[in-house]
C-alpha cells in the first residue's frame, strides 16, 4: 500500500472535524484552506506539506520539547 501524501491525510482530518458542531472549512490561508470554529482558525496543511495546528504555547512548547512538533514560522512577505 502506498504512503497517504500530506493533502489526503490533511484531507481526512478534515473530513472528520467537519462532523463535529460548530467546525467550518474557510477559505484559503497559508495556501490552503483552514477548519476554522467560531470564525477562528485552529487547523490547516501549509504551502510545504506541514499540517500546522493552533495550541496553547504551553502545549505547543511541549510538544517542540519532545521534536514532535515545532512552531510554525510563516513565509516572510513577498
Amino acid at each position: 500500500m502506498a504512503a497517504r501524501t500530506p493533502d489526503q491525510r490533511y484531507c481526512e482530518i478534515v473530513t472528520t472535524f467537519l462532523q463535529r458542531p460548530g467546525v467550518t472549512q474557510q477559505g484559503r490561508r497559508f495556501g490552503s484552506s483552514a477548519l476554522t470554529i467560531r470564525g477562528t482558525m485552529f487547523a490547516t496543511l501549509s504551502p510545504g506539506g506541514a499540517f500546522v495546528v493552533k495550541l496553547p504555547r504551553q502545549r505547543a512548547d511541549a510538544l517542540a520539547a519532545a521534536r514532535h512538533g515545532r512552531p510554525f514560522e510563516p513565509a516572510p512577505a513577498g
